[in-house]
């Protein structure tokens, strides 16, 4: 279990009370010092209150390895940052599987950025994003940038913003 994100059975669980247990006012992203290589089903249950602000990698995730899944995630964010490198509501490197997640919010990467996922190297598929991304290079509605395959996702985005909006490299299959 990631942080006990993934199994817990309450519909809406509220970050905010979880990292203030923690000492902090924002969430360190899970996969942040090792990819992370296991399966989180999130049986469809809802994160609110997500804040994260770090130097690294962003997002609940920070990178996700070839290994790992994420599935039946929904988010909703106080905003997701990353001041040096990758931002993604679910991840901010992806090299394995996201599946049927959503996330609301605003993400900003100071190089890539996207709804789901900062950069893709793995599957994005059936997840949905809405809100405002903004990056310093790749800006994308789902992937800041995308390497591998994203399928069946829609981004409601009302505002990318980058040096390279990169929506057009995704295939859709």
């Amino acid at each position: 279990r990631a942080h006990g994100m993934c199994a817990d059975t309450d519909a809406v669980v509220d970050l905010r009370k979880y990292i203030a247990m923690m000492g902090g006012d924002d969430f360190t992203p899970i996969g942040t010092y090792s990819r992370y290589a296991a399966t989180c089903d999130g049986g469809g249950q809802t994160l609110g209150g997500l804040k994260v602000n770090a130097s690294g990698d962003a997002g609940l995730f920070g990178t996700i390895g070839r290994e790992g899944t994420v599935r039946h995630r929904h988010l909703h964010t106080d905003g997701i940052t990353s001041t040096d490198y990758l931002a993604g509501g679910i991840a901010g490197t992806n090299y394995g599987t996201i599946l049927a997640c959503t996330v609301q919010g605003d993400i900003t990467g100071n190089i890539d950025a996207g709804g789901i996922a900062g950069q893709n190297y793995g599957t994005i598929a059936a997840c949905t994003f809405r809100g405002k991304v903004t990056a310093g290079s790749g800006a994308g509605g789902i992937a800041g940038y995308n390497y591998d395959t994203i399928i069946g996702c829609y981004s409601l985005a009302t505002s990318v913003t980058g040096g390279n909006n990169n929506a057009k490299s995704y295939r859709l299959a």
